[in-house]
């Protein structure tokens, strides 16, 4: 067709370009790339990754292998010599204290020399590494070589100094140096007789021998080698390579181990492809390096075998990486083939049409059964059944009352139904939606209720027909909060204790229980709540001991459901209740044990509530402390802090209460005032301290010559009054002598084991005998006091009307 318009052609580099900005836009990216491109990539990258890295591990590895095994030859070389050349040393200075050998060295008898040198180091050279052992002798400092047919080419260059400083200094000394059969060791020894140098013999050795017999790691080889300098004093025949500075001899390895490049002396170390070598330098006195010994390793097997390790290393990964990819890919096709359902019926589901997303519907009990129960619920309403929606189990068929099966079946996993539904989760998925879709519905009307009970918009409590525990945890939290807020503002502890009782009774239904309240400091625990105050159960034993209450004394819930042994004081038919109780912690300290009993059948329902019945407790701690502090807070305010005895604001608060009750009742109420004689002069000389300790001791004095009843109160610094309520008239006198002469008898310990005596002076007065009020009777008695300060102190003066000047009486 003329008209037609000519389609463009798309060449390959508008293929690649359009396919490269598709890759730079994730959004753009389709399942196939996501899911098979980009895991191919990242794990092609891993591969290549841990295949260097494996390859570069197993390198350094094996250099280090080999670095070790070469250190591990030199240490053994190190101690072999060491070893070696100490044993003769050793050797040398025993045949030089042998007195044979002095008495020959002496006489000169060459002969005689010989053969007692040759007898004594003949079984050192039996012994392995020492076959070249060999001696010399030396008469005096001008002979000029050994005597024994040894040859030394450098003696007069290199032995002959040490002979002369062996002859002199008297002592051993041993020098390396390079001869005719390579490097060798010889040790002089001076033979003494009477202080003086008899002779000087040496003992020589080659340490090819030495190390001949050395037993090296297996793989491992040496080669002698010495210095370019003292290439002179070997013998041509032993010489096997003329090496860059080092002269390898003796040696038939020498030429396939030496390395391509020379040794460095400074660094001693050389690693290359196939071979490895450390240097073990060897010196003279001097510390020049006549040579050493190269030890060698060839690593090819080696790095042959960590080759064939990192090629087995590749393939594996390689394997595993494409079997990861053919299942991404084999997974992929039936995710695609999922979502293009889903899209069709999420499309579908936009005009109302459901009918593509119920073709495929969970198989019903009716037909997985042939069911024909016509009494069956399901059977007249299959909408009721449940359809086991999740794949696994069922979510919420126990409270539906619907499914046929569970009394017949222990769990849902056994029933025909679920066989028959399970598979895989795409397939559930439907279901799954469309079972949440109308759970969440139910769910949003029961959180509608509970949230108009927590506002208190609804009188009626809603049941609700479900296993919900959410919703049920709702309800529950909504009667916590309203309990939390009618405690606020209480103020005494039995406001708490009350709406706690109705708690107990009305919210949770409980009919047996009891509340002990814990004073620590008193060590007591007294009920405070008892809705069966004719039940003996635990209150006669806690309140006599209170430490046997388990529950205060582990600070612990505790139980008679598990356990009935575990408290013995459960004191209840453990056949028919449950006991169990909870302490409630105030302070790090417990302050309140609640204790109910419940019947054993409904144990199970019960002990969901323990829970909350803790969540009420714990709302209560907060308000109980701080009335129980105001409590401490009023008491602390009306005690002395040091003595503990009742202070001045006490007193006027109980003599405003008391005063009437004396007045209709005539009572005689006796005053007595008392002071320490002289108590500054503890404080001048002793220090307050020692005031106070003889303060506290005074009180404990007067409280044992005093009744229960007795009021000891702290009036000034050391001033104290003392009410004796319903006394005998005039028996208050004779209580202040009890008290003055306990006192004037007491030895005051005053701390760093001094003790003092002291005396006290009393001032007496009664009412209504002496006064017509008790203010004016404490006055009287406080003026008797200081008649009695007047008249020379220690005494007890009652109080007469002449003491009084003023004219009002």
């Amino acid at each position: 067709m003329r008209g037609a318009p000519k389609k463009k052609k798309i060449n390959g580099w508008d293929k690649i370009s359009n396919y490269l900005l598709k890759i730079l836009k994730p959004y753009d990216w389709t399942l196939s790339f996501r899911f098979i491109v980009i895991p191919a990539v990242f794990l092609f990258l891993v591969v290549l990754i841990t295949s260097l890295f494996f390859a570069r591990s197993i390198h350094m590895s094996s250099q280090e292998h080999l670095t070790e095994r070469l250190h591990l030859g030199h240490s053994l070389l190190n101690n072999q010599f060491r070893e070696n050349f100490r044993f003769i040393d050793f050797s040398a200075a025993r045949i030089a204290e042998n007195p044979d050998v002095i008495q020959a060295f002496s006489s000169r008898d060459l002969s005689l020399i010989n053969d007692l040198l040759k007898q004594s180091t003949d079984p050192i050279r039996q012994l392995p590494g020492f076959n070249s052992l060999d001696f010399c002798i030396y008469l005096d400092l001008d002979h000029e070589g050994p005597l024994s047919g040894w040859e030394c080419t450098v003696r007069n260059e290199v032995i002959a100094p040490f002979v002369e400083k062996t002859w002199k200094s008297r002592d051993g000394n041993s020098e390396i140096y390079v001869g005719s059969m390579g490097l060798s060791r010889i040790t002089l020894v001076p033979v003494i007789q009477d202080m003086k140098t008899a002779g000087v013999f040496g003992i020589h050795i080659s340490l090819n021998s030495i190390l001949f017999n050395l037993d090296l790691p297996r793989g491992m080889t040496m080669v002698p080698v010495v210095s370019d300098e003292f290439a002179a004093n070997l013998n041509p025949a032993l010489i096997s390579m003329d090496y860059a500075g080092w002269i390898a001899y003796d040696s038939s390895h020498a030429f396939t181990l030496l390395p391509s490049a020379s040794i460095d002396s400074n660094c001693r170390l050389s690693l290359e492809r196939n071979n490895s070598f450390l240097l073990y330098p060897l010196m003279n006195s001097s510390g020049n390096e006549l040579g050493g010994v190269i030890l060698g390793i060839d690593h090819s097997l080696i790095t042959s075998h960590n080759q064939a390790y990192w090629r087995y290393i590749t393939i594996i990964s390689l394997c595993f990486g494409l079997a990861i990819i053919l299942t991404l890919f084999i997974n992929l096709l039936k995710i695609k083939q999922f979502f293009q359902k889903l899209k069709r019926m999420v499309i579908a589901s936009h005009s109302n049409d459901f009918s593509d997303r119920f073709e495929t519907d969970p198989v019903h009990c009716l037909e997985v059964l042939n069911c024909h129960n016509e009494e069956c619920p399901v059977y007249e309403n299959p909408a009721l059944v449940c359809y086991l929606e999740t794949g696994s189990e069922a979510i919420s068929p126990r409270w539906r009352d619907t499914c046929i099966f569970l009394n017949k079946y222990e769990d849902c996993t056994n029933c025909p139904v679920y066989a028959m539904r399970r598979g895989d989760e795409l397939d559930e998925m439907r279901n799954v939606i469309n079972t949440m879709m109308r759970l969440w519905s139910i769910f949003l009307d029961k959180s509608g209720r509970l949230l108009s009970k927590v506002l208190r918009t609804e009188s009626t409590t809603y049941h609700i027909p479900s296993l919900d525990d959410v919703a049920n945890r709702m309800e529950q939290m909504a009667n916590l909060t309203s309990f939390s807020h009618d405690i606020r503002g209480v103020y005494q502890k039995e406001e708490v204790y009350e709406q706690l009782k109705i708690a107990f009774s009305k919210t949770f239904k409980i009919d047996h229980f009891l509340l002990f309240e814990v004073n620590s400091s008193q060590n007591r625990m007294s009920p405070v709540l008892d809705s069966h105050p004719d039940d003996v159960l635990c209150k006669k034993d806690i309140i006599l001991n209170p430490e046997i209450c388990r529950a205060k004394r582990m600070s612990e819930e505790v139980s008679s459901a598990g356990n009935e042994a575990l408290c013995p004081y459960f004191n209840c038919d453990h056949s028919r209740h449950i006991r169990y109780c909870i302490p409630l912690v105030m302070g790090g300290q417990v302050g309140t044990v609640f204790s109910f009993m419940v019947p054993r059948s409904e144990w199970n329902m019960r002990r969901e509530q323990v829970v909350v019945l803790r969540k009420y407790m714990e709302e209560t701690a907060p308000i109980l402390t701080t009335l129980r502090l105001l409590e401490v807070t009023r008491e602390q305010s009306m005690r002395d802090p040091l003595t503990h005895c009742q202070n001045r604001r006490f007193l006027d608060e109980y003599m405003q209460q008391y005063e009437p009750l004396c007045i209709r009742e005539n009572k005689t109420i006796g005053f007595l005032m008392a002071d320490l004689d002289y108590f500054k002069q503890v404080n001048d000389h002793h220090g307050h301290q020692a005031g106070d300790m003889m303060l506290k001791q005074v009180v404990s004095i007067i409280k044992e010559g005093i009744r229960s009843s007795d009021l000891l109160i702290r009036y000034g610094g050391e001033e104290f009054l003392i009410l004796l309520p319903q006394v005998e008239p005039d028996m208050s006198e004779a209580v202040a002598e009890k008290i003055r002469a306990k006192i004037e008898q007491y030895e005051f310990d005053i701390g760093d084991g001094k003790r003092i005596k002291k005396t006290i002076s009393l001032g007496v007065a009664e009412f209504p005998h002496d006064a017509d009020s008790m203010y004016k009777a404490i006055k009287f008695s406080d003026v008797a006091l200081y008649e009695a300060k007047k008249k020379g102190r220690n005494r007890v003066i009652r109080f007469k009307r002449e003491m009084w000047t003023d004219e009002d009486y």
